[in-house]
């Protein structure tokens, strides 16, 4: 179980980090104040900020993960064969 966990932990931490670096930038300028103008004005920019912000919710959520398996897996003990 403790390989397995460390594993799923770094594969997690991937993805919540993959997904930062993708999404994270489309935040920050749709969140910025011409953003916020842009978003006001057309529907569909606010439909995109929604969409983004999810993804950029989702790779936190998944970053949080796979540190608490890997946490997990580094402090569980390792099974002894009997």
């Amino acid at each position: 179980m403790r390989s397995s966990s460390l594993i799923v932990g770094v594969v997690f931490l991937i993805i919540g980090v993959a997904g930062l670096f993708i999404y994270f930038p489309n935040y920050q300028s749709l969140s910025s104040t011409l953003g916020q103008i842009g978003r006001a004005v057309d529907p569909q920019l606010q439909q995109n900020y929604n969409q983004v912000l999810m993804y950029v919710i989702g790779s936190a959520a998944a970053i949080l993960i796979g540190l608490a398996l890997l946490i997990y897996g580094a402090a569980s003990r390792p099974k002894t064969s009997k």
